[in-house]
């Protein structure tokens, strides 16, 4: 990220951190930091670049949307079957992915809930019951598809089904995949 901001990777930053083990950024998702103090924070992490070079970092990490997923999105909504997107995120992410049209999935789910606004982030079961009681399904009837093992136990463990996805290894394939093995799609 910081490479594609043009901004130099401070010594003390090693290849195999990511944003999300700044201190911070969890409480950030979850509603609990301001823009600014979040910005600020993850600044000083960077090697003390401005918060507005951070918020660039910020904002560079949704790179692209997945290939394929769209069209899935399209089958299940063409056969009533409810479509939603329960992401941990914040407010400069939720207005790119749900508002600025970049992410169309997203946009053509029914139902799209952000951890900031509900002030829970997966796994915490309050994140997964908002979830339901805006979809109005029992969780035996909601499948997740999610890139982080924690999530996708702590859905299971509410009756959820849930499908890790590896993003790296062509998420609509394994979406199709899991729809498929499930006489969904």
């Amino acid at each position: 990220m910081l490479e594609r901001c043009g901004i130099p990777i401070p010594a003390d930053i090693l290849p195999t951190d990511n944003i999300h083990s700044m201190p911070g950024f969890d409480e950030y998702q979850a509603g609990d930091l301001t823009d600014d103090q979040y910005f600020e924070q993850l600044g000083k992490y960077l090697g003390g670049i401005s918060s507005e070079d951070a918020q660039r970092v910020h904002l560079s990490m949704l790179i692209e949307p997945f290939p394929g997923v769209l069209e899935i999105v399209h089958q299940l909504n063409a056969k009533a079957i409810v479509t939603g997107c329960l992401s941990n995120t914040n407010a400069p992410h939720w207005h790119d992915l749900a508002e600025s049209g970049r992410f169309p999935a997203i946009q053509a789910m029914r139902i799209r809930m952000a951890s900031h606004l509900i002030d829970a982030a997966k796994p915490d079961p309050r994140a997964f019951e908002c979830f339901l009681d805006a979809c109005g399904l029992p969780p035996a009837q909601v499948l997740l598809f999610d890139d982080s093992q924690a999530n996708c136990v702590a859905a299971a463990e509410l009756g959820w089904s849930a499908v890790r996805i590896d993003p790296e290894a062509g998420p609509a394939r394994q979406i199709r995949e899991a729809l498929v093995t499930r006489n969904i799609l």
